[in-house]
């Protein structure tokens, strides 16, 4: 996993994205605007914070929450059912 800070881009982002070997999550989009009318100027958006994963780590990611979740149902269950 890699965190990227501040990342700048022309193209407003989606939350989740992937390339051929990374999923990528995007976090605190926001559109801004610096040094109107001069020769530096930018005009795109900002992440606050870009999270960089290898496929098979995301999936992980994604198998233990899940089994934390389905754990979390069947203690809830066992509580109703009690």
């Amino acid at each position: 996993m890699v965190v990227h800070k501040n990342v700048r881009s022309t193209v407003e982002k989606p939350s989740i994205y992937r390339d051929d070997y990374h999923v990528y999550v995007v976090k605190g989009q926001h559109p801004i605007s610096e040094n109107i009318g001069e020769e530096n100027e930018f005009i795109g958006y900002e992440v606050d914070e870009e999270i960089q994963y290898d496929k098979d780590e995301y999936i992980d990611k994604l198998v233990a929450g899940n089994t934390a979740l389905e754990d979390m149902i069947l203690e809830l269950s066992e509580i109703v059912y009690a």
